[in-house]
């Protein structure tokens, strides 16, 4: 393959990301007047839940690994471990989807 092949394909690359960054605000601006705000605060929360999820899971397997429990790597947890887990991801969760929840329904109710 020539340099020209790879610019040419570098190009039409950009060009195509373009026309998708431009048919996603054509659609967000016409079908999702009012919600694009809110869907983009779902997938910050999703991402803030499973981040501090994976987060205390790494640390309860540090936890499990010093004490020679947890099976290979301590990364068995056990359901006590697991639940902590997931009430932290939740407490987590609930500084950004508080005020996004805010958000959603005050532009739902104008």
């Amino acid at each position: 393959m020539c340099r020209r092949d790879l610019e040419e394909r570098r190009t039409t690359g950009v060009l195509q990301g373009r026309l998708v960054l431009n048919e996603i605000k054509d659609i967000a601006s016409d079908n999702l007047q009012g919600t694009l705000t809110p869907l983009l605060g779902i997938g910050l929360c999703v991402s803030i839940q499973f981040g501090a999820l994976e987060y205390a899971k790494r640390v309860f397997a540090k936890h499990n690994l010093a004490n020679g429990k947890g099976g290979e790597g301590g990364k068995t947890l056990g359901a006590s471990q697991l639940f902590i887990a997931g009430v932290s991801a939740g407490l987590a969760n609930g500084f950004v989807s508080g005020p996004v929840e805010h958000i959603r329904i005050r532009e739902y109710f104008g």
